[in-house]
């Protein structure tokens, strides 16, 4: 699609529009990058055409850019050119950024709530719900398959709760609500249970840097700042990781840290595209990753939070955030 990503999004869905499509040699990683760009452009054009001084998308022309986007993704699900729950979460992030701009898709429109609800709950059965009850208490001793089922169940809780503003149906609104406690059961990442007493998270630009590498990076400038930290319990995922930070001369656990990241991903942008219009300043619109600092207990060692924020800072443009203050958290008082 010549011209995607220098802000021509125009001429390149028409031409996908009229039949163009990219090379047979271009494969996942390729449409993966594509797909992004796209509704990164798509987003830059709502900025453009929606401001508070200039409101010019027309409705058929909206309409346009939908009907493409749409294709473009029903494309590369049924070419398995990227797994249908990356496009799922594509699709609920492309709904929240249009519910963003006063923009309500109708109920049965590819990106309406209700319809991505239903194909949301389709996966949310009474069974993985069971079994999400049955051993959300003991998932620290799980294997990494049952592990990776609950993460995914904890993945599609959370794009219900996404949706569940924009539902027309009460009963659906009522399930959702059902599902929270459920929700609370699933930890974070990783092999230990850290219990979900206050969560930091940071909004960060890793450039190409995956979540793994995302990690070492972190790690890395904290020593060279003078804190020696210790990922221990480390979990590894499709594109995210998780892990417990303590110092390196402490037992593992004993800061009552926990970090999880999520980067270069559908759902990294997801959370991004949650809390964009709350950021005045506009600097998480950059941020192609999520640090989650989840502190747990009585005794957390700030000095360990303190080392994670000056070190990403150094590292990366980051922005803080929690559900107390919002952006205005400042992290530099610690």
């Amino acid at each position: 699609m010549d011209g995607i990503g220098h802000g021509r999004i125009r001429p390149a869905l028409d031409w996908w529009e009229s039949g163009g499509r990219p090379g047979a040699d271009k494969g996942v990683n390729h449409w993966s990058g594509l797909v992004q760009t796209v509704l990164a452009e798509f987003r830059a054009e709502l900025n453009r055409s929606l401001s508070a001084d200039r409101r010019s998308l027309a409705g058929v022309e909206l309409d346009w850019y939908l009907r493409n986007l749409d294709g473009i993704l029903t494309y590369t699900e049924a070419h398995r050119l990227a797994d249908p729950f990356e496009v799922l979460v594509r699709r609920v992030a492309l709904s929240r950024t249009l519910d963003g701009f006063g923009i309500v898709p109708a109920p049965e429109s590819p990106f309406g709530a209700d319809r991505l609800f239903r194909l949301i709950s389709a996966e949310i059965t009474d069974e993985r719900i069971a079994e999400a009850k049955r051993l959300g208490p003991v998932w620290r001793n799980l294997d990494r398959a049952a592990i990776r089922r609950l993460m995914r169940l904890k993945h599609l809780l959370a794009l219900a709760a996404m949706v569940q503003p924009r539902l027309t149906d009460h009963s659906d609104v009522e399930r959702v609500d059902h599902w929270r406690s459920v929700y609370e059961l699933l930890p974070v990442a990783g092999r230990r249970r850290v219990g979900m007493a206050h969560a930091v998270r940071l909004y960060c630009a890793f450039g190409e840097s995956d979540a793994a590498g995302g990690l070492d990076a972190l790690v890395a400038a904290a020593r060279e700042q003078g804190a020696d930290l210790r990922p221990g319990a480390r979990e590894p995922g499709d594109s995210w990781v998780s892990a417990i930070l303590d110092r390196a001369d402490e037992p593992v656990g004993t800061s009552g840290c926990h970090i999880e990241i999520h980067a270069q991903s559908p759902l990294a942008a997801a959370m991004i595209a949650e809390v964009a219009d709350a950021e005045p300043s506009g600097r998480i619109r950059s941020a192609n990753a999520v640090v989650t600092l989840t502190l747990t207990g009585s005794d957390v060692d700030w000095s360990v939070v303190r080392a994670i924020w000056k070190a990403a800072k150094s590292v990366w443009n980051a922005v803080p955030y929690d559900d107390g203050s919002g952006f205005g958290i400042d992290l530099d008082e610690l």
